[in-house]
C-alpha cells in the first residue's frame, strides 16, 4: 500500500508538471532604468515566473544566450551597474526548482534588447515588439540632461515632429507604424549652441493575436458516422504571464456549445447535418481581445454499401 501512494504521488506530481508546461515560462521585464542607456548609467532586469508554487525559484541570467554566472540566485532582480558599450545585448533568464520529486527548470524568456550608447543623445523607446492599438512615447535624452532648445524626431527620413519637447507620443499603433526612428536635439546657453542626432532604433509593431486558423484533422472528405475533428491554430504575443485562450467554434455562424481552453472541436459520428462551414473564435481570457478565423467548408458524405460510391 505504501509502494501504491508512493507511486500516486510521483505520477500526480509528474502529470501536474506537464500540464503546467505551457505557464511555466519565464517573463523578463525592466524594473528601473531604460532599454537604451549612456555609458556608466544602471538598469535593473526583474524575472518572472508564473504559477503558484510552494517552492522557491532560482534565477539564472543570461547575454546573447551565454550564462553570465556560473550559479542561480534566489533573487529574481539582475542589475546592470556602469555599463559599458560592450554590455550591450539580448538579455534573458530562467527560472530553476529543486523539489523532493526532482528538478524543476522553466522555459527561458524571450530575449531583451539593451543598448549602451557612447554619444551624446539617445532615442529611448520600450522594450520590442509593441502591439497593435497599443500607445508608446519614445524620448529623446541628451546626456547630463542640457535645457533643449528644440528636438526633432524622424521616422525612416521623414520628419514626424519638431519643437522644444523631447517626447513623442505615438497612440493606436498600427503595423505601418514600424520603422526606423531617431531624434536630433539642439541645446546650448548664450552664443554656445550644439546640436547631434541619436543611432536609429527599429520599432516593431506586431498583432497581440494572430489570424486563428481553423482546420480538419480527420479524413476528408467526412465520412458519415465517422469523427470529424477540428482545429484551431492561433499564436498570442502578449509578453504577459497568466493569459489564457478561449476558444469558441461555430457553424453556419452558430455557436457550438460554450467557450473552452481546448483548441479542438471533436464530433464522434458525424451526420449529414454536420455539413456546413466552420469557424473558430478566439478570446484572451481577462482582456478585450478576440479573433475570427477563416471560413472552412466541410461536407459529410455518405458511403453506399452495395458500390462503396460517396453521394
Amino acid at each position: 500500500m505504501q509502494s501504491f501512494f508512493g507511486l500516486f504521488v510521483l505520477s500526480t506530481v509528474a502529470g501536474w508538471a506537464a500540464s503546467q508546461d505551457k505557464l511555466l515560462r519565464a517573463v523578463l521585464d525592466i524594473a528601473s532604468g531604460e532599454p537604451q542607456v549612456f555609458v556608466r548609467e544602471t538598469v535593473t532586469l526583474r524575472c518572472n515566473i508564473p504559477g503558484n508554487l510552494l517552492d522557491p525559484w532560482r534565477y539564472l541570467w543570461f547575454k546573447d544566450g551565454a550564462p553570465i554566472r556560473q550559479y542561480s540566485s534566489l533573487v529574481d532582480t539582475y542589475t546592470l551597474t556602469a555599463l559599458l558599450p560592450m554590455q550591450s545585448g539580448n538579455y534573458s533568464c530562467q527560472g530553476t526548482m529543486i523539489t523532493d520529486y526532482g528538478s524543476l527548470l522553466s522555459a527561458p524568456s524571450q530575449p531583451l534588447r539593451i543598448d549602451v550608447e557612447v554619444g551624446r543623445v539617445i532615442l529611448q523607446a520600450p522594450p520590442q515588439p509593441l502591439l497593435i492599438n497599443s500607445s508608446v512615447t519614445l524620448a529623446c535624452r541628451v546626456r547630463r540632461n542640457p535645457l533643449l532648445m528644440e528636438v526633432v524626431f524622424y521616422k525612416d527620413g521623414t520628419e514626424l515632429q519638431r519643437g522644444p519637447h523631447p517626447k513623442l507620443h505615438l497612440h493606436d499603433l498600427m503595423l505601418q507604424d514600424k520603422g526606423a526612428y531617431w531624434c536630433r536635439a539642439t541645446w546650448g546657453h548664450m552664443s554656445t549652441w550644439k546640436s547631434s542626432q541619436s543611432v536609429a532604433v527599429q520599432i516593431s509593431v506586431i498583432d497581440g493575436l494572430t489570424e486563428p486558423v481553423i482546420e480538419v484533422l480527420s479524413d476528408s472528405p467526412v465520412l458519415l458516422d465517422h469523427r470529424l475533428v477540428l482545429r484551431c491554430q492561433v499564436q498570442i504575443n502578449i509578453p504577459r504571464p497568466g493569459l489564457h485562450l478561449r476558444y469558441y467554434f461555430l457553424r453556419n455562424g452558430q455557436r457550438l456549445g460554450l467557450a473552452t481552453s481546448r483548441n479542438t472541436l471533436t464530433i464522434p459520428q458525424a451526420t449529414l447535418q454536420h455539413s456546413g462551414q466552420y469557424q473558430c473564435k478566439v478570446a484572451v481570457q481577462g482582456l478585450s481581445l478576440t479573433k475570427l478565423s477563416n471560413t472552412l467548408p466541410v461536407e459529410v458524405v455518405a458511403v453506399s454499401e452495395s458500390s462503396g460510391e460517396l453521394f
